[in-house]
């Protein structure tokens, strides 16, 4: 928990957000649906961003790509994922995937290579 708060706060600051907040339904085990409808009530624009720990994550990602928590991908240590749609209000399903990247890859980009 220490490390995913710790991540949320870079992510913020870089971002110009106040203050992550943190909500429970980001614990291991929740179902997708439980988180889905957590940060569906948000007010929070059109961008989420959730920092948090495997295998949840990527149960979370499978699941608002495809609709089932079965992973397709494994977010490693650091890593990202873009995801984008759920326009009609519904978090599973109609997303896809823009990119998913390393921690090593971020790096670079951070460097401008």
């Amino acid at each position: 928990l220490l490390r995913a708060v710790e991540t949320a706060a870079i992510v913020a600051d870089a971002y110009g957000i106040p203050s992550p907040e943190q909500v429970p339904e980001l614990a291991p085990g929740t179902l997708p649906q439980t988180l889905a409808d957590a940060i569906k009530c948000q007010d929070c624009g059109d961008t989420i961003v959730l920092v948090g720990h495997e295998p949840d994550l990527s149960c979370w990602a499978a699941w608002a790509l495809t609709g089932t928590p079965a992973p397709i991908f494994h977010l490693k240590k650091a890593g990202a994922c873009l995801l984008e749609g759920g326009a009609d209000g519904r978090l599973a399903g109609p997303m896809q995937l823009q990119y998913l990247v390393t921690a090593r890859q971020l790096r670079r980009l951070g460097k401008g290579r």
